[in-house]
């Protein structure tokens, strides 16, 4: 049996509950009975689509106050704990898969008394008191948990590192793609709840009469229309009845709502914008070259990172820089579909796929399923 506590809502989107579900779904491959533990109600909504079972807490706990969530989470576990799952292959679990932001040293120290706590992390806000910590990013280092651990005297947990245990779904593994000569498509994905209306910014943007980006395809004056921008407006967006009367018959926009086969528009489209959260790792297992922007304090070093080492551009900050990010993203798809933009789109796919096989949520599982 394994649990994963995790949320989604409007503040902190749905990367959580997605890199969980992918995660559940290599879990459930081999045997392993999940079960996810939420409290906002958008989690339930976006779960209810899935084949697992959800327990949802009682909203009266402060989502900024973990611990008061522990009376009533610690009773569930507690009831549940002792129902393990025995198959050929995997042998016993019992684990709490945990995926937030908002938690604290009493917070973890509490639930791994009941059951053996994996951490899924990228900020290494402080030494989380666990018994696994799973950090899948490109700058996760070793060294630098060994001495956050040994300065604060707390216990070094099994250390799960890399970007081989990117939890990506099935579709996201060995990708291949054809790069073709002219640019004729753009994703934009500003992910799942895009409270700062950055798809509408990117939209009027790039659809303006001054954005003719791509000069391969098109003499001056002809209309940007030509190449289409598939919109993905996610399900938790505030503002989708908005887009849908705005773009509705835009003839350069196709609006993707609640689509079950994002992944291929990943492998089809030329050119990828997006915000730098699990998309990105989605758009570099697909080699969709693309450029990112952040909007949150904890997409910032992973974006840079991917900057660094050539797999997406970076565009910088949106709620700081406005300006200044539509600017580098209009000028990264007019340098992607110029004269030389093919050579680069194909140098810069053969990297992304070099770099990500889409098998992290099978490696993962099988850690979890190992005492």
């Amino acid at each position: 049996m394994i649990y994963i506590r995790a949320d989604a809502n409007e503040n902190i989107g749905a990367g959580h509950i997605m890199r969980c579900l992918s995660i559940a779904a290599a879990l459930h491959k081999k045997g392993a009975e999940v079960t996810f533990i939420g409290r906002d109600p958008q989690t339930a909504e976006l779960l209810k689509k899935q084949e697992f079972p959800v327990s949802m807490l009682s909203e009266a706990a402060d989502p900024l106050r973990p611990e008061t969530e522990l009376p009533e989470l610690g009773r569930l576990l507690q009831k549940a704990d002792g129902r393990n799952v025995i198959t050929e292959t995997t042998g016993s679990a019992e684990v709490l898969l945990v995926d937030s932001y908002q938690v604290t040293p009493a917070y973890l120290r509490e639930l791994n008394s009941i059951l053996p706590v994996v951490y899924i992390d990228d900020q290494m806000s402080f030494a989380y008191p666990v018994e696994r910590l799973i950090n899948y990013s490109f700058f996760a280092d070793a060294r630098a948990y060994q001495k956050q651990y040994q300065s604060a005297g707390v216990k070094l947990p099994e250390l799960i590192l890399g970007p081989a245990f990117t939890p990506l779904r099935d579709e996201f593994r060995d990708v291949r793609r054809m790069i073709r000569s002219k640019v004729s498509s753009v994703l934009i994905s500003t992910g799942a709840s895009d409270s700062m209306n950055v798809l509408e910014l990117l939209l009027d943007r790039l659809l303006s009469g001054k954005t003719c980006f791509n000069q391969s395809n098109r003499t001056e004056g002809t209309p940007v229309e030509e190449t289409v921008f598939y919109a993905v407006v996610g399900r938790l967006n505030p503002n989708k009845e908005h887009l849908f009367e705005k773009y509705r018959n835009h003839p350069g926009v196709r609006l993707l709502y609640d689509v079950s086969n994002l992944s291929d528009y990943m492998k089809s489209c030329d050119l990828s914008i997006a915000a730098a959260g699990v998309t990105a790792k989605e758009l570099i297992a697909c080699g969709c070259p693309g450029i990112l922007y952040s909007l949150a304090d904890n997409q910032i070093l992973p974006a840079r990172k991917l900057d660094e080492l050539g797999l997406m551009e970076y565009a910088g900050d949106i709620r700081r820089d406005r300006e200044e990010v539509l600017q580098r993203i209009e000028d990264f798809l007019k340098n992607m579909s110029g004269a030389a933009g093919e050579s680069i789109r194909r140098e810069q796919t053969a990297l992304m796929l070099g770099a990500l096989d889409g098998r992290g949520s099978e490696r993962i599982a099988d850690r979890l399923l190992v005492r």
